[in-house]
Formats: C-alpha cells, structure tokens, sequence
C-alpha cells in the first residue's frame, strides 16, 4: 500500500487552479478520439489520505503517513492528457510556444530532462517552500503528454518522501 501511495504521490502531481493555457491545450484535444485522457479528481486523492490512517497503524513511518496525507489531501485534481502527433501536427516550435505559454502564466520551469526518447519538462507555480498547479510535459517520439496537478505541494512534505523513499519498498 505504501508503494502504491508513494508511486502516485511521486508522479508530479501537486494542487492547481488550472492556468488558461493548459485549460485551452485540454480542451482543443481531450474530445478527440485519438487522445487519451484521464481525469482524477480530489475526492479519490482524498481517500487515498485517508487509507494512510489505516496503513502500519503500528509503524515507525508515522512522519512519512503524516506526510502521505497532507500531500494527497492537498491535490483538488490531476488530468492527463495524451496527444498524438498526428493529431496534434506537433513540432519543436508549437511546444516551444506552450512552455512559453505556461511561463505567461507565472509557471516556472523546474526541472528538464531527456532520457530514452523521452523530452520531459517539470513545472509550478508558487514560492519555494510551497508549489501549486504543477504541469508535467512529456515530449515523446510520437505524443506529447501534458500531466496537470491541482492543489498545493509543501517542500518539507516531498522531501521527507523522497528522503525515506526506500523506507516505503
């Protein structure tokens, strides 16, 4: 069980007011056919905080459970967003646009990387102790996926997560 919360907690998800540029990018593509989406919304992140009440109610990992749930309990929703190119007639330009977009909208980016194929961007608003509205962009060989988080996220919270990681294998 708490690999399955830390496996969710650890997508970057945080809590969000959806920015107008990632509510236009969603609402353009998620009627299409060819895209896939998956919407969750805060009430199942709220469970999930409260199974971790009943998860090793005998633990040494109360710090990390308390954690869990603050984390899940701040999420409102996460949408995921899957976009052919095909569909979406992509290039490096229209998504150099939308990272351009999403810093319009007081985004900052926190983290890129590239591995296997992959083109992967990780950005948020808010100040450093506390991200809210992060946007996960995933730039594949064939897709471009756009993760949204909602809610907030504290810095103390992720890193005692990511900390003691290998306390939840």
């Amino acid at each position: 069980m708490k690999n399955l919360l830390i496996a969710l907690l650890l997508l970057p998800a945080t809590v969000f007011g959806q920015s107008k540029s990632i509510e236009s990018f969603i609402n353009q593509y998620e009627d299409n056919d060819d895209v896939s989406v998956v919407s969750i919304e805060g009430s199942l992140f709220s469970l999930i905080a409260s199974m971790a009440d009943f998860e090793d109610e005998d633990s040494e990992n109360d710090e990390e459970m308390e954690a869990v749930k603050r984390v899940f309990g701040n999420i409102e929703s996460m949408k995921i967003v899957s976009v052919p190119y095909k569909v979406a007639k992509f290039d490096n330009t229209k998504i150099k646009e939308f990272r351009s977009d999403l810093k319009k909208d007081n985004y900052t980016e926190l983290m890129s990387l590239r591995d296997d194929g992959k083109n992967m961007t990780f950005m948020a608003q808010g100040e450093e102790s506390e991200l809210s509205n992060m946007v996960v962009l995933i730039d594949e060989e064939d897709k471009l996926t756009v993760l949204s988080v909602i809610g907030s996220l504290d810095m103390k919270d992720l890193a005692l997560l990511a900390r003691n990681h290998d306390d939840f294998h």
